[in-house]
């Protein structure tokens, strides 16, 4: 059937290759807002588990939004969840609105988002829920200060 083909374009020798046609993502710093140190804590997760035993095995107090996960895989992105990037080479820390604009998805609005691919920088997800599954060997950020909500006033502790 497949007599003087030659042998490396047999289909049992063949691999498909699917290549990414999706264009590097650049993040403009000069729209983004470095946050202060100290605001938030960096934590690794040893295992996978939920929000609420991993902030009372490290002594951690829980308000919805203290937590931002580190975005390694397709998930649901809220109207008014909130994301920091973290740059590998400085350890800084950025959050604003453009970093949703670099998802497709302003504040205001709710899809699935991945992780863009973006050399240098580690991208953290706001977690309002204590049942939220953390993966192993992924980093979650901690507010160090209690959250505010949109009156003004401090999020209800919940454990």
């Amino acid at each position: 059937m497949y007599h003087g083909t030659p042998q490396i374009f047999l289909p049992q020798n063949t691999r498909r290759l699917t290549l990414s046609t999706k264009k590097p993502i650049i993040v403009d710093l000069s729209r983004l807002e470095e946050v202060p140190d100290g605001l938030y804590k960096k934590y690794r997760v040893g295992s996978n588990q939920f929000v609420r035993p991993f902030a009372q095995k490290n002594g951690l107090r829980f308000f919805p939004g203290c937590f931002f996960y580190e975005l390694t895989r397709s998930v649901v992105l809220r109207e008014n969840n909130h994301i920091i990037i973290q740059d590998s080479r400085t350890k800084k820390l950025f959050r604003g609105e453009h970093l949703r604009e670099i998802l497709g998805l302003p504040y205001g609005t709710r899809g699935n988002v991945s992780f863009p691919g973006t050399d240098y920088y580690a991208w953290f997800i706001q977690s309002m829920s204590h049942t939220r599954k953390l993966l192993w060997g992924t980093a979650v950020l901690y507010s160090t200060a209690p959250v505010q909500t949109k009156d003004g006033s401090v999020q209800l502790e919940l454990f």
